[in-house]
């Protein structure tokens, strides 16, 4: 079995979901999102610490929340955080 990049996002999805049902497929889809945002703002930030020369403990904390944030919010999705279609429905 190998290892396919863009396979990675639905390990996110739910356990007891299936990949094909609607909201399989809005979990699989929001974790790819966010793991964009992670990835992302994690080549960003390395490029920032790389270019710059002095930097401060308050530049490196928003820059690693602004990586682990999303990442959060991933692993929320793997563990059972529901996804409604709509706040009202």
């Amino acid at each position: 079995m190998t290892f396919r990049l863009t396979q990675f996002p639905r390990w996110f999805s739910p356990p007891g979901i299936e990949r094909t049902s609607p909201q399989g497929r809005r979990s699989i889809a929001v974790a790819r999102s966010f793991l964009r945002i992670s990835l992302t703002t994690a080549v960003c930030s390395g490029l920032y610490f790389v270019l710059r020369e002095d930097f401060t403990i308050a530049e490196i904390i928003i820059l690693l929340t602004g990586f682990t944030v999303p990442m959060i919010g991933a692993f929320a999705i793997r563990f059972g955080f529901y996804l409604p279609v709509s706040l009202l429905g």
